[in-house]
């Protein structure tokens, strides 16, 4: 069930990206609008990581990998 709540987190979080992005484009604050993409891509890799780093434990269980 959490990998559901991680999906919709995701999805959230990308709109409230993209409408931040659009946003300081348009209002020709393009350093401010890059930057802001670039924090929001880095709270999504962080949000992800330990559900990557939790699959390469269950391989490793699962063939038996030491």
């Amino acid at each position: 069930m959490a990998d559901v709540n991680l999906i919709f987190q995701l999805a959230a979080l990308g709109i409230v990206m993209s409408i931040l992005f659009k946003y300081l484009k348009q209002s020709e604050r393009d350093e401010i609008a890059y930057l802001t993409l670039l924090a929001g891509l880095a709270v999504a890799v962080l949000w992800v990581l330990p559900v990557i780093a939790d699959l390469f434990r269950e391989v490793k269980s699962v063939f038996q990998l030491y």
